[in-house]
């Protein structure tokens, strides 16, 4: 494997960043490394640090304390025997921050260049998921996790200078910024020394992108593990425990996964992923259990004397999140 510490792998919403870097965190263990895998939404996230007109004065405040996060983390990073790999950490946390604030460009471009000097010592490397398309993204965001939840994101934007400031509000306005957003990155991204490999996302060829990140990092393609069974034995509809008269999550099989759908999103994260998006993709990784793709959790399947089964529970896989268990009873 390429010599690195720090796998940096970060993009916009809706690119497959998080599902990206947990492959890439399972691959490296397969391999025998140790890694550790920071979630966007880790509790414990090192180095996420969103600007805050009441925490801080201006721009320069915010960096200060974005670099000295960074600083630490380094330090700390660079007296252990492993790899992290962390999600979201440049792109996502500061540029769409000081974005969102407005920032002068020239400030932005100069703590990416801060915080590259920071984590050289631990010999970083870069991903970038680059979108082809704005609003062809947002449609598939839509799609996957409901509608919802981009008029969420609608609506808190237009609560900031930089919505405040261009006088574009509404779909229009949000696509705007996510444009600009892509403007900034793409700078970002050529500006960096470190070893660095872009990919342009137009759609799900998930299997080539992640080909070429195996290929960047000069890992070998994992065996990975070999279904033995029909998924379909799986496939059915799934009420919460407790809660059988709340939204049922069904479960079809795609592919070589299973597709989690519930048509009435609750968006709520903490919860977990079952229900929280309207689209999960369940990904088999040993007999009756699944990763749940782009977040850190599993479902572990339960069957009866008979091995038809009954029921699921949705378990945390990774430190640094809420521990909760959510069980499920399939419905006959």
């Amino acid at each position: 494997m390429r010599d690195t510490g720090l796998v940096l792998v970060d993009g916009m919403p809706g690119t497959g960043k998080s599902t990206a870097a947990q492959f890439v965190c399972s691959t490296l263990r397969e391999s025998g490394l140790r890694c550790r895998w920071h979630h966007e939404e880790r509790a414990a996230h090192p180095v996420q640090l969103f600007y805050s007109s009441e925490q801080h004065a201006s721009g320069v405040s915010y960096a200060e304390e974005a670099i000295a996060r960074w600083s630490s983390y380094a330090e700390e990073l660079g007296e252990r025997d492993q790899v992290d790999v962390l999600d979201a950490a440049l792109l996502q946390n500061h540029v769409r921050s000081m974005l969102l604030f407005d920032c002068e460009r020239h400030s932005i471009f100069d703590l990416a260049r801060r915080i590259e000097e920071r984590i050289n010592p631990v010999m970083p490397v870069f991903v970038y998921m680059r979108p082809t398309g704005i609003s062809e993204l947002f449609e598939r965001v839509s799609e996957v996790r409901g509608g919802r939840l981009l008029d969420r994101w609608i609506e808190s934007q237009e609560q900031f200078p930089y919505a405040r400031n261009s006088e574009l509000m509404g779909y229009d306005g949000f696509l705007s910024f996510w444009r600009e957003f892509r403007t900034i990155s793409d700078q970002v991204f050529e500006n960096l020394a470190i070893p660095k490999l872009r990919l342009d996302i137009s759609g799900s060829d998930w299997n080539r992108h992640y080909d070429q990140v195996l290929s960047f990092l000069n890992v070998l393609v994992p065996a990975g593990y070999s279904v033995e069974e029909s998924l379909e034995r799986f496939a059915g509809t799934y009420r919460e425990s407790g809660d059988e008269c709340g939204e049922a999550c069904v479960l079809h099989v795609m592919q070589e996964c299973l597709l989690a759908i519930n048509d009435r999103p609750t968006l709520d994260i903490d919860g977990g992923p079952i229900g929280c998006f309207r689209e999960v993709r369940l990904v088999p990784c040993a007999p009756m259990v699944f990763n749940v793709a782009g977040w850190p959790h599993k479902v572990e399947f339960d069957e009866d004397a008979s091995r038809a089964i009954v029921g699921m529970r949705v378990i945390v896989s990774e430190e640094g999140w809420i521990s909760r268990t959510r069980s499920y009873n399939r419905q006959q």
